[in-house]
C-alpha cells in the first residue's frame, strides 16, 4: 500500500512539475525565441524584452516574472548551465529595469547565482566600477555604473552561510583551491563581498575574457581585483559598503611598496615608472577599516592582541604606514569608527545608516571613510 501510495505521489509530483513547466511564460517564450535566435544570447534578449512588454502592459507582475525566470533557471539548471547562468541574470536585469527595493528578492537570486558562478560574478558590479570608477567625466548618467551601485548596495551586508547546503565547497572548487578561503566565524558565516571572483568550470571556455580570466584563476576578492587595478576609488568604494581589507588586499599593497614594484601586466606602466602614489592611496583607505595590523619586519614582531593576519614587509614599506596603525596604540576615534562599522555592518545597514544616526554631522563622512 505505502509503495502504491508513493509511485501516485511520485507520478502527480512529476506531472504538476510538468505543467507548470508548460504554463511558465519563459518556457513558451523560449519555444518562440529558438526559432529565430540560434545563439542563447539571442534567446535570452528575446525572452527579455518579452516580459519587459508584458511587465509595462500589467499582464504579468514584476514578482511572478522573477519567480518564472527563476524556475526556468532551475529547470536548465542541470542541462544547460549557461542557459541557467544567462537567466539569471536576466532577472537581475528585470531587477534593475524595474527598481526592485527589496534586498531579499534581489539577494535570492544573486545566492542561486553563487552556484554557476562558484563565486562573485565579475559582470554583476565589479567591472564597470573598474572600468568607470576613477574617471569623473564618464561618472555622470553612466547606465552601466548605476547598475553597478544598485547591485554593490544590494550586496553590502549580505551574509552567507558557507556550510549551508555545501556552498563553501561549491565556491571554493576548482582553481579557488589555490587561493586562502575568508575566514568565516564557526559557524561558516561569510559576507558576500569577500567572495571570491570566480566561474564554473563549463562557463569560463564561453565567458573569460583574459582580464576575468587572471581574477578568477587566482581567486581575487573584489577588493583584491581593485586593488590589483590600481583603482583606488573603487578601492574606497568596496571598503565603505564593508569589503573586508584583511589578508590578501593588504597583504598584495605592502608587498608593491616593499618591493616598489607593480606587475606590469595589470598596467601599461614599466616597473621604473610605476604610479606608486595610486597603491599609497590604496593602501591608505585599506587602513582607514582596520583598527590594527600586525608586521614581520627584520625578525621582530610589532605585537597588537586580538589581530589575526601577520604582513611581511620590508624596511622600505614603514614609511607608509602611520605608527597608531602597527606600533603605538590607535586613536579612540580611529577605533570607535571600527568598532560601529563593524557592528552597522553585522546589521546590514553600511553605509546609507550611517547618515542616519544621531550624532554630529561632521563625523558622518569620517564613519564612512571619506576622511
Amino acid at each position: 500500500m505505502d509503495y502504491i501510495k508513493l509511485k501516485t505521489f511520485t507520478a502527480v509530483n512529476k506531472f504538476l512539475t510538468y505543467f507548470r513547466w508548460r504554463r511558465n511564460v519563459c518556457a513558451t517564450l523560449w519555444q518562440e525565441a529558438k526559432k529565430t535566435c540560434a545563439s542563447c544570447e539571442g534567446q535570452c534578449e528575446f525572452i527579455g524584452k518579452n516580459i519587459c512588454a508584458r511587465i509595462d502592459d500589467g499582464t504579468i507582475e514584476l514578482t511572478k516574472a522573477l519567480q518564472e525566470v527563476i524556475d526556468f533557471a532551475d529547470f536548465h539548471s542541470t542541462k544547460d548551465v549557461y542557459l541557467a547562468w544567462m537567466s539569471l541574470h536576466l532577472a537581475l536585469g528585470l531587477c534593475y529595469t524595474y527598481h526592485e527595493e527589496s534586498r531579499h528578492v534581489v539577494r535570492k537570486i544573486l545566492y542561486r547565482l553563487l552556484w554557476f558562478s562558484r563565486g562573485i560574478d565579475i559582470g554583476i558590479f565589479l567591472r564597470d566600477l573598474i572600468e568607470f570608477g576613477e574617471n569623473e567625466e564618464r561618472l555622470e548618467n553612466n547606465a552601466s555604473l548605476a547598475k553597478s551601485m544598485y547591485f554593490l548596495k544590494v550586496c553590502a551586508g549580505f551574509r552567507l552561510n558557507l556550510k549551508q547546503n555545501e556552498l563553501g565547497e561549491k565556491i571554493f572548487d576548482g582553481w579557488t583551491n589555490l587561493f586562502p578561503k575568508p575566514n568565516p566565524a564557526e559557524n561558516g558565516i561569510c559576507y558576500y563581498l569577500d567572495l571570491p571572483i570566480n566561474f564554473h568550470p563549463l562557463l569560463i571556455g564561453r565567458l573569460q575574457t583574459s582580464a576575468t580570466f587572471e581574477a578568477s584563476r587566482d581567486g581575487s576578492s573584489a577588493l583584491l581585483t581593485a586593488c590589483q587595478s590600481l583603482k583606488p576609488r573603487a578601492v574606497l568604494l568596496l571598503l565603505r559598503y564593508g569589503a573586508s581589507p584583511v589578508g590578501n588586499p593588504l597583504k598584495y599593497l605592502l608587498y608593491q611598496l616593499g618591493g616598489m614594484r607593480i606587475l606590469t601586466t595589470k598596467t601599461s606602466f614599466s616597473v621604473m615608472n610605476n604610479p606608486i602614489r595610486l597603491v599609497q592611496l590604496c593602501l591608505e583607505y585599506c587602513l582607514r577599516a582596520t583598527s590594527h595590523i600586525r608586521l614581520l619586519f627584520d625578525e621582530q614582531r610589532f605585537t597588537v592582541p586580538h589581530v589575526d593576519d601577520v604582513y611581511n614587509v620590508t624596511s622600505d614599506v614603514i614609511s607608509y604606514i602611520p605608527e597608531d596603525r602597527y606600533l603605538s596604540p590607535a586613536s579612540l576615534k580611529h577605533l570607535c569608527r571600527c568598532s560601529i562599522r563593524q557592528y552597522m555592518l553585522e546589521c546590514d545597514s553600511l553605509p546609507d545608516g550611517i547618515y542616519e544616526l544621531e550624532i554630529a554631522y561632521t563625523l558622518k563622512p569620517y564613519l564612512d571613510l571619506e576622511e
